[in-house]
């Protein structure tokens, strides 16, 4: 199992919309939230209301992964940028529903 976690030291946030093409689809995007170190990269996309979201992904070969919400989630990750606490970032390869943001605490432990 490959897995990642680490501590988030830069935060980019975009408010645009655009397009992006994933797993063969073009999906509208409201924002993301890009959280990163020197090394890895974690994307949150902000999608419209949608019948099911893209499944999260983290792809290890590129040091990078992502998850998709909601748009009214928006402003809630958004705010992540602003917490004076550690920020953690958690992937997973083969449980990529696993990944996610936290703060404090990492949500889990890096597995190789």
């Amino acid at each position: 199992m490959s897995s990642k976690s680490f501590v988030v030291t830069s935060f980019k946030v975009d408010t645009d919309k655009s397009e992006i093409f994933w797993e063969g689809e073009r999906l509208t995007t409201y924002g993301h939230l890009l959280c990163s170190d020197s090394e890895y990269r974690f994307i949150v996309y902000f999608l419209g209301k949608q019948k099911e979201l893209p499944s999260p992904a983290y792809i290890p070969e590129y040091n990078l992964g992502a998850i998709f919400v909601d748009v009214d989630e928006m402003y809630t990750y958004l705010s992540l940028a602003n917490v004076e606490e550690p920020v953690y970032v958690y992937m997973n390869k083969d449980y990529p529903k696993w990944n996610g943001i936290s703060i404090n605490e990492p949500i889990k432990e890096e597995i190789i």
